[in-house]
């Protein structure tokens, strides 16, 4: 068990929803022109922000250990990476339906999971387990996926540093002073009050919340911009 279950009081769940809470305010900042508009609200929104993909790693950590099909699970974060792609680039502002200079969240998420899969798994050394490591930040970056390399070493320090506090402290830190974002170490307080418990089951609109919300946001904007 992780050394920080039975002590907090915020379930898988409620984690979940305050990453997803924490992205929609970073969103909507980064999707609606708040840059040009309001400098300082858009650099305050685009800083709460900064938390919720750290949470988002830590509970795909932890559902690592409690799904009962891991393979289902990796399965499913793929063909949300898919569904979610379309509404990322428009909601984003692309010139085109569909661009490749940049992939969702999903993908990172999905990649991660996929590499402590193949690690636990089929690896059966250290430098096979290094190898797909580095395969996997190879093609983190190669792909241009969200958080690029950086991502999946903080998904691997997750999951290999649930029974050391420190450790898990510190690659929390170091991932976001790395990327210049301080405020994503506030996640940690959030993440440290985890009670080890699932919660609600609700994870299929949490995944369907994603592409929802870059679809109403594109709407959004192309009503503002009938307004102005």
């Amino acid at each position: 068990m992780s050394d920080i279950v039975n002590k907090g009081v915020f379930s898988s769940t409620t984690l979940k929803l305050i990453a997803i809470f924490a992205m929609l305010i970073d969103h909507i900042a980064a999707c609606l022109s708040f840059a040009m508009t309001q400098p300082d609200l858009y650099t305050i929104m685009r800083m709460i922000g900064r938390v919720a993909f750290p949470i988002f790693c830590f509970c795909l950590a932890e559902g690592y250990v409690h799904t009962k099909n891991i393979q289902a699970y990796i399965i499913r974060l793929f063909i949300f990476a898919i569904i979610s792609e379309i509404p990322y680039d428009i909601g984003r502002g692309s010139n085109s339906i569909i661009e490749f200079g940049h992939q969702n969240v999903f993908f990172t998420l999905c990649l991660g999971l996929f590499a402590i899969y193949v690690i636990e798994n089929l690896c059966k050394n250290k430098a096979s387990k290094f190898l797909t490591v580095f395969i996997s930040c190879v093609a983190a970056y190669g792909m241009k996926m969200d958080y690029y390399f950086a991502g999946i070493l903080l998904i691997l320090a997750f999951y290999y540093f649930r029974e050391n506090r420190l450790n898990r402290i510190i690659s929390v830190c170091l991932f976001n002073l790395y990327l210049n974002q301080p405020t994503g170490i506030i996640s940690l307080f959030f993440i440290e009050l985890y009670n080890g418990k699932k919660g609600a089951n609700i994870k299929y609109l949490l995944y369907a919340f994603y592409p929802v919300h870059f679809v109403v946001l594109f709407i959004i904007r192309l009503l503002m911009r009938g307004t102005a």
